[in-house]
């Protein structure tokens, strides 16, 4: 299953995130795929670091396994 968990306010807040993450472990999924958007990782430069997202990012992966998922980060 895609879980859109990186995507920032106004999608998510991490009591959302860990709501769906939730309702995606009660359906019994293995594995989530969360999109990583390149352009708001580097966001201002080629080689910046963007550390909100960054940090949302890592969020959802610590989320995801703390309920059991495989977890893919696709670019």
């Amino acid at each position: 299953m895609t879980f859109h968990c990186a995507w920032q306010s106004p999608y998510y807040t991490d009591s959302e995130r860990a709501a769906v993450a939730d309702k995606l472990a009660d359906a019994r999924l293995t594995w989530v795929r969360i999109d990583a958007d390149w352009s708001a990782i580097e966001d201002t430069r080629k080689g910046a670091r963007e550390p909100g997202y960054l940090g949302a990012l890592d969020r959802c992966v610590e989320l995801s396994k703390q309920r059991g998922f495989s977890v893919l980060v696709n670019l």
